[in-house]
């Protein structure tokens, strides 16, 4: 009877361990949303100055073909990642 109790309760830790350490999809999407954000606001500086956010304030935003590509393989990231 002991050693079942003692089972039964370091599997009842475990799972709380895991529910800890597992995010909700509502975070995941949160931190997804801050990482867009920030990506966003690096390729687009201007915008991010316009709407409040100084950490850019000191930059332009580059428009050369291979800045645009490097922004459009990032958006196509988010998208995937949006799907899964």
């Amino acid at each position: 009877m002991k050693w079942l109790s003692v089972c039964l309760l370091s599997a009842l830790l475990c799972l709380l361990a895991l529910q800890a350490m597992a995010q909700t999809e509502d975070e995941k999407f949160a931190k997804l949303t801050a990482e867009f954000l920030k990506g966003y606001f690096a390729a687009s500086p201007i915008t991010a100055t316009g709407i409040g956010v100084h950490d850019y304030d000191n930059l332009l935003d580059e428009v050369d073909a291979k800045a645009v590509d490097r922004e459009v393989a990032r958006l196509k990231s988010f998208k995937q990642r949006l799907r899964e």
